[in-house]
């Protein structure tokens, strides 16, 4: 048996004796060189450019990892006993078979998503540590562990080996590895710091017949501890360990060399030069912009992007933060791994209608996946044109939430509601209205048919079936609905071979498959270069971008480390919540293997900081930042801060990081969006912020120029925060302006008192509301219970319904009681039994518990109305319009009028319109009471006999409305809400005639305020005191969150004195 060598050194120093051995053997025999086994790919590729310098080439160099090797000299002896490869996926399929079928102790969490995926990662362990499931079994027996758990493990490892038998994968290959297969005369191993047991057996097994020679880097005795396992093991096998020689330094020591020297332990500080930087950043993004900047930076000095490294602990989120960021920048990157296609639009696409299949079909899911898509253009033809916008809207308005019956249903309401839809307030521009109706209902015609074949092809899918079949119906699926499909389509056609591991799988899992195999394939391989941003090569082009695990043992010029965050990296250790560290070190002692811990022994994060430290030549950026972007404060890292104490030579705690020389350390301001000075801009957009945070008014007339939408921009600022009068840009329109809205405004045509009120309370809402005719756009959402305005819609049914079947002759009276609650009972069952056919009534139990109270609230509602009933007045009319009709959906009193009520304020006319719920008078119309249904709470501003600043104009409105359509005076009149529930607790407010009598010039006068406000254009918030107008506001999130400061900054405008004084009108 040949003794192994063992080459300590830095990372130069051990390439250069990697560099020395192959031209020693090069020069015994050029054509048969040695085989040099790595760790991954990644290092070899490296190794072959770099030992081309150092080594001066050498012909046919094998460079092998040790799954390549142990294939090559394994799998041929696997093959001639009859064996067959493990299909890909295949480890993951049958840990989930196992893990499914898992009893006993592991029964409570077998189907929990992560027991799979941790019992995957056992196994493997297992297998690399040449654990056998008998030896398993009987170490279990003989140790010191948790018997019930280890013994049902145990028996899930040999029902994994059962069910792999007669396949293989690369690790059964290594234990039946012939090295008589291999013709290289010596091996060299680099890059593999901590070989598994079964590579430990095969590289035994190698040195019985040649020279085996192992290269380890050393760096700091706290990052050299996790070689410390490799070294014995060597030495036990006869191998000295020989200490490469150092190169001699051309140049004068750095910072950098300085950091590489004394990280962890300090040993007097270093004067800053440039050559390692320190950055402390507000959040991730900020962070990558200033790794950003320093490779612009180093390309500038000289530096070849292919020669740099930005690398990270973890992948999230500075993997797609780099990538978007640095092509932003226009820096060619290198993405080890390349691009997810899983986040590529044609994954998303195939996943988002996999995950369809099957499914409640949500309206979001659903809109989301016609919006994301391409079809096919045999069937965007199919359905004319496909408009996602107006099929969006149009869904949200039928109020669609989920469910094929709800599609149907209420696609097929919503035709028939816009067939029969009157034109209501749109009366001046009739022509306009039919040709949108008429597009709508064309785009509503298009969305069912669409909808009613998806639905069909979704709910084919097979429910349990082999790999095949799956692949099959999802082939046709995606061929129909995404354009061009098919590379994705061919790239999951191996998992029909699948079927001869599991050959019948539900389509959940088959699901999850599926998108294990997007996220790990490559975009830009499957798609090509046309659908994905190109990928640099590695070493050739682009900056290398890629985890720190990845960078062990590779060199580059300059590198920027991110992340260093506490407990981020270094990521704290964590057992395995399967197989504690406890047990897997006794069933390694009784058994005989090497189970690897997972959160004893030598701890492997100072190891990858210090290789991330070793890989920079010449230049080196330290960063972390300081949130995480959701306002959680972030600390810097033990080794940022053991990096700067190395640097300085002085300890440095937490509170200490701001004060380190700003020659070394780098605070990114976190109110600074743009660059520290225009040249470092990243983009055309950083380049303007930046100008203006560094020369504002220099900046500003700049970009004024520029981009002239930024100039009405800033004069809007300007107007809003400078000065303390109200402007167009506070919603106060200038006379042209005005004179345009007015008539939009409703002046001219009939008005409801609620828009009043609206302009009441905040101009501005009413702006938004009635001029720009905003509304909120609102995610139909699963009903819980019953919303507040049904109930109310509800309520005010019964009630209308009750109260005309009873008309004039039969009021509600305690000697009808028992009749009348019977038929009340009866008539809420059938409005009931509507909301709850019309699907509007929320969960069952929930609607038991609602259904209940409504009825309570009907049956006091009418005890109320006997108890507190005026016998001098007779319900006489229900439903009663004054004004145009707009819509069916409610009959109307015989006493309705088409006209509106004019009213006389000061030489303006305003016209009212609206419905009044109910009207009771006395026999011989000598006095009257109006009467609104309310079944909320009741606000703060209604009281009685009062206008609250025009926010209250409803009941006083309505008494001269019933006046006008009765012929009786409304003094003798008087007008009330009627709080019909619970939560109104059942109170009246009223509203007097004679008050109204006493105080009409007061009434007429706020009246005409309001109208001359409307008139004139001013539409300026009016947040109210603590804000109290904008708590329930549908436009509370386009105001500037400012506003009551900004309403405080204007109230001694004129204009806004002179609303306020309306408001004071109570």
């Amino acid at each position: 048996m040949h003794r192994p060598r063992l080459i300590l050194g830095s990372l130069d120093a051990i390439e250069a004796a990697l560099g020395d051995e192959l031209r020693r053997w090069k020069a015994v025999d050029p054509l048969a060189p040695p085989l040099l086994l790595v760790g991954d790919v990644l290092i070899g590729n490296y190794l072959r450019r770099r030992l081309a310098r150092l080594a001066g080439g050498h012909v046919n160099l094998p460079v092998m990892t040790p799954g390549h090797l142990a294939r090559l000299l394994g799998e041929p002896a696997l093959l001639a006993k009859g064996r067959t490869p493990l299909p890909a996926g295949g480890q993951h399929l049958l840990a989930e078979e196992i893990a499914l079928g898992a009893g006993g102790y592991f029964a409570p969490v077998r189907q929990a998503p992560g027991f799979a995926q941790a019992l995957g990662r056992l196994f493997r362990e297992l297998r690399e540590a040449g654990v056998d499931p008998e030896g398993l079994r009987a170490a279990v027996s003989r140790a010191e562990v948790n018997q019930e758990k280890c013994t049902a493990l145990a028996d899930l490892y040999a029902r994994y080996a059962e069910r792999r038998r007669g396949f293989y994968d690369g690790l059964d290959t290594y234990a039946v590895a012939d090295p008589a297969r291999l013709d290289a005369p010596a091996v060299l191993v680099y890059g593999i710091a901590q070989p598994s047991g079964l590579l430990r057996s095969l590289l035994e097994r190698l040195m019985e017949s040649r020279p085996v020679t192992v290269f380890l880097p050393r760096s700091v005795p706290e990052a050299d501890r996790v070689h410390r396992e490799m070294i014995d093991w060597l030495t036990g096998l006869g191998a000295e360990e020989e200490h490469a020689p150092e190169p001699v330094p051309d140049r004068e020591p750095t910072a950098l060399d300085h950091l590489r020297a004394t990280l962890f332990h300090p040993a007097g500080g270093t004067e800053p030069d440039g050559t390692v930087r320190l950055v402390s950043a507000p959040d991730p993004a900020r962070e990558v912009r200033e790794a950003a900047r320093a490779c612009l930076a180093w390309a500038a000095e000289g530096i070849p992007f292919h020669e740099m490294a930005v690398v990270f602990r973890h992948d999230e989120p500075y993997r797609a933060l780099v990538d978007e960021i640095f092509r932003e920048a226009g820096i060619p990157v290198y993405l080890y791994g390349g691009r997810p296609l899983a986040e590529h639009p044609q994954g998303r696409r195939l996943l988002a209608l996999l995950a369809l299949a099957g499914s409640s079909l949500r309206r979001a899911a659903v809109m989301e996946f016609i919006t994301e898509t391409h079809l096919p253009d045999a069937t965007a033809e199919r359905y004319g044109p496909v408009e996602p916008a107006l099929w969006d809207a149009l869904s949200r308005e039928a109020g669609i939430v989920e469910g094929r019956e709800q599609w149907v249903s209420r696609l097929s309401l919503l035709h028939q509601a816009k067939r029969r839809a009157a034109l209501g307030e749109e009366q001046e521009d009739p022509e306009r209205i039919e040709a949108r109706l008429k597009m709508e209902l064309e785009a509503i015609e298009r969305l069912s048919a669409f909808i009613d074949d998806f639905a069909d092809r979704l709910e084919a899918r097979p429910e349990h079936a082999s790999w095949q079949a799956h692949l099959d119906y999802l082939r046709d699926l995606a061929v129909t609905y995404i354009d061009r499909a098919e590379s994705l389509l061919d790239l999951l056609a191996p998992l029909a071979r699948l079927d001869a591991l599991v050959p019948n799988v539900s389509f959940v899992r088959f699901q999850r498959t599926v998108r294990r195999v997007l996220e790990r394939a490559d975009a830009g391989t499957v798609l090509g270069p046309d659908d994905v941003p190109p990928n640099g090569r590695f070493g050739r082009d682009g900056v290398a971008v890629l985890d720190v695990f990845s960078l062990r043992f590779l060199r580059f010029r300059a590198v920027a480390v991110l992340g260093l965050a506490e407990r981020s990296f270094p990521a704290p250790p964590r057992q395995d919540a399967l197989l504690l560290d406890r047990e897997r070190l006794r069933l390694s002692a009784v058994g005989g293997w090497e189970i690897p811990p997972r959160a004893a022994g030598a701890d492997p994060e100072p190891l990858l900081f210090a290789l991330a430290v070793a890989a920079a030549g010449e230049r080196l950026l330290l960063s972390y930042p300081r949130s995480g972007g959701d306002g959680r404060t972030i600390l810097p890292s033990h080794f940022f801060r053991a990096a700067a104490e190395a640097l300085t030579g002085r300890r440095v705690g937490v509170e200490d990081i701001d004060s380190l020389p700003r020659e070394l350390f780098t605070r990114v301001p976190a109110g600074r969006f743009g660059a520290a000075t225009p040249e470092e801009a990243l983009t055309a957009g950083e380049y303007d912020r930046t100008l203006l945070a560094l020369a504002p008014e220099q900046g500003a007339e700049c970009l004024a120029r520029l981009h002239p939408p930024f100039a009405r921009a800033r004069a809007a600022w300007a107007a809003r925060w400078r000065g303390r009068d109200l402007t167009a840009y506070d919603g106060v329109l200038g006379a042209a302006a005005a004179a345009a809205v007015a008539r939009r405004a409703g002046l001219r045509r009939p008005i409801s008192p609620s828009r009043l009120e609206t302009y009441a309370t905040c101009p501005f809402r009413f702006f938004l509301a009635y001029l720009l005719r905003l509304e909120p756009v609102e995610e139909p959402d699963l009903l819980e219970r019953i919303e507040a305005l049904e109930r109310g819609a509800l309520v005010h049914d019964v009630l209308q319904r009750f109260l005309t079947e009873c008309g004039t002759g039969d009021p509600p009276s305690r000697a009808r009681r028992e009749a009348h609650l019977a038929r009340l009972r009866a008539i809420a069952e059938e409005e009931c039994a509507d909301r709850e056919q019309r699907g509007l009534v929320g969960y069952p139990l929930l609607w038991q518990v609602d259904r209940r109270a409504i009825m309570e609230d009907l049956t006091t509602w009418y005890d109320r109305e006997v108890a507190e009933r005026d016998d001098a007045l007779r319900p006489g009319a229900f439903e009663l319009r004054f004004g145009p009709k707009w819509t069916h959906d409610r009959e109307d009193s015989p006493l309705s009028t088409d006209d509106p009520v004019p009213l006389q304020a000061d030489g303006l006319t305003l016209r009212f319109q609206g419905r009044i719920d109910r009207i009771d008078w006395s026999p011989n119309r000598s006095a009257f009471r109006v009467v609104d249904y309310k079944t909320g709470r009741r606000p703060s501003h209604h009281k009685d006999d009062c206008l609250s600043g025009g926010r209250a104009l409803q009941l006083p409105i309505y008494l001269l409305a019933a006046s006008h359509v009765l012929g009786i005076p409304w003094e003798q009149g008087e007008a009330e809400y009627f709080y019909v529930t619970r939560r109104g607790e059942f109170k009246r407010v009223r509203f007097h005639g004679a008050t109204l009598r006493d105080r009409w010039e007061e009434f007429t006068a706020l009246l005409q305020g309001l109208a001359e406000g409307i008139a004139a254009g001013r539409f300026h918030p009016v947040p109210g005191p603590s804000r109290e107008h904008c708590t329930y506001c549908d436009y509370s999130t386009v105001c500037d969150i400012r506003i009551a400061r900004l309403a405080e900054r204007k109230a001694a405008d004129p204009r806004a004195e002179d609303f306020a004084r309306l408001g004071e009108v109570m």
